[in-house]
């Protein structure tokens, strides 16, 4: 492993763990236009990783991207703001 899979792991990593107490929480709401490009833009990145052999990267942002769409799917609203 190289080093800069292990950063772009950790980052991702990171911002997974972040998004923990969003998902749990029963009254957060997030706006769809928010929700699905960050989900879509964070697979992109995920394969785009894959194909230089960052697999440790690409995992933790399918992660990230799982958890994006879960939001979209579950907490997001149509509102813009």
């Amino acid at each position: 492993m190289i080093w800069q899979d292990l950063a772009f792991a950790t980052g991702s990593g990171f911002f997974v763990a972040s998004l923990l107490p969003l998902i749990r929480s029963r009254d957060a709401s997030v706006p769809r236009l928010t929700s699905v490009p960050t989900a879509f833009f964070i697979a992109v990145f995920a394969v785009a990783h894959a194909s230089i052999g960052f697999y440790w990267a690409a995992s933790t942002e399918a992660l990230g991207s799982i958890a994006w769409w879960w939001i979209a799917w579950r907490k997001a609203t149509n509102a813009r703001a």
